[in-house]
């Protein structure tokens, strides 16, 4: 591969790809011969150990086999018993008079888009009225049997409702109730992460502790997941998560089969993420474990969206380019202070530092920042719908971009890009604090 001198935030290019880096080797333990008149003595020199060996020869705790996951009210319930829909979460919305119920519905099904909504005061109370209710498919189902789908049930009263019931006619008894989730009434925070849903291939818990840990230094204060499946390490780690109120975690457990929608019903759990936050976060932001956003002309998310906010008062969102880091690039440690601790905990975000040279277009692998209250559906890359008289805003590639770390070779070129390393002493801080919480078996170093 060659490397051409093609240079966009002030670093160096490299003639070609081969990057040496040196390796330290250690030596386990010294042996020290002494000679005598009668016999040869072979006496063993105890090597020292450095702190982490010390660490290590500490009795380790068993890695947790049970865990209590968090109960929560949301879950998958069927709307008729032919499978036809599915529900899983309700949120009202007192200013525009209505609920917004998100779930799943079989793509090709021709029937009736309306449902009746019934609602209730108390939890074990009968229903008290019924309302109109419109089912919108929403779109990126990709061919799959189902997709994502957000009914409208009309609310026009003021009361305050406790829960609420789908049924696809008035002849129909629910199957299903849903707890009523009103906006908070004060903000919290101001970064909620929506994350993707979580199933077992995503396994890595040290990316996943890098990912959380870079975020929480760039300005991330919450962190919601959707949980189908993992592997027992990262459920240890996601109930630290927990413990600390830095993560939100809600049972996805599907209905219906992962092939039969697409991504794990992604877009109804972003669509549950961003009404969740509502009134409790200032912003949410739609990204994935191997994305992580770097602000090039400021220090942080909160003090640039200061900036963009002020610029464009008027803007629900804002949108943020992507460029590929190949992770199968050498590691490029020259003149990196940190390069031992982060090469051992395998932190790819300050290793790989060769971009490609190409960042893609707008409306292409964006991901959005956006006030929530203004959000009224959200796609994974985009906006699909947000309030009248508000609008989404692409911001320039000089003033932030999303650096993506995968598995990609598809640009015969790269340019040298260090810009995450301004970062590394917090980030390499949080995540030894992090990984040295969890019992070692969980998590190997």
């Amino acid at each position: 591969m060659i490397f051409t001198q093609l240079t966009n935030n002030g670093g160096h290019i490299a003639a070609n790809g081969k990057i040496r880096t040196k390796y330290s080797e250690r030596m386990n333990g010294i042996s020290e011969t002494r000679t005598t008149t009668k016999q040869t003595v072979v006496k063993k020199v105890k090597p020292k150990l450095d702190k982490e060996q010390q660490r290590k020869s500490v009795p380790e705790k068993p890695c947790a086999r049970n865990l209590t996951w968090p109960e929560n009210s949301d879950r998958w319930q069927i709307v008729d018993n032919m499978n036809n829909s599915f529900v899983f979460s309700a949120f009202a919305e007192p200013d525009e008079h209505r609920v917004k119920i998100m779930g799943l519905h079989r793509v090709n099904l021709k029937s009736s888009k309306r449902c009746i909504c019934w609602f209730y005061k108390e939890a074990n109370e009968p229903e008290n009225i019924q309302t109109n209710g419109t089912i919108d498919l929403l779109t990126d189902h990709h061919g799959t049997t189902y997709g994502a789908m957000m009914i409208t049930c009309d609310l026009n009263d003021n009361e305050v409702w406790h829960a609420v019931s789908v049924t696809p006619s008035i002849k129909h008894k629910p199957l299903n109730r849903m707890i009523l989730h009103y906006p908070a009434k004060a903000v919290q925070r101001n970064f909620t992460l929506c994350l993707s849903v979580m199933h077992s291939r995503l396994g890595n818990v040290l990316k996943f502790v890098e990912a959380v840990e870079f975020d929480k230094v760039l300005g991330a204060n919450h962190f919601i997941i959707h949980h189908l499946s993992s592997s027992q390490p990262m459920k240890i780690l996601l109930n630290d998560y927990i413990k600390t109120g830095e993560v939100t975690l809600l049972n996805y457990n599907l209905p219906i089969g992962t092939k039969d929608v697409h991504y794990f019903g992604q877009i109804a759990a972003v669509n549950d993420c961003v009404y969740r936050s509502r009134g409790v976060s200032r912003y949410v932001f739609v990204v994935d474990i191997d994305e992580i956003l770097i602000p090039y002309a400021f220090n942080d998310w909160m003090e640039m969206m200061d900036n963009l906010t002020s610029a464009e008062p008027k803007a629900s969102s804002f949108s943020f380019r992507t460029t590929f880091f190949d992770t199968t690039m050498p590691d490029d440690t020259r003149r990196y202070r940190q390069k031992d601790l982060a090469t051992r905990y395998k932190l790819t975000t300050l290793l790989k530092v060769w971009r490609e040279n190409y960042i893609f277009e707008r409306n292409v692998r964006c991901k959005v920042i956006g006030k929530p209250e203004l959000i009224d559906v959200m796609a994974i890359h985009t906006v699909a719908n947000q309030k009248r008289a508000h609008k989404l805003i692409p911001v320039n590639y000089t003033t932030a971009l999303l650096h993506h770390y995968r598995l990609k070779n598809s640009s015969p070129t790269r340019i040298y890009n260090d810009k995450t390393r301004q970062y590394s002493s917090r980030v390499v801080d949080r995540v030894i604090k992090r990984v040295n919480s969890i019992p070692t078996p969980c998590i190997r170093v």
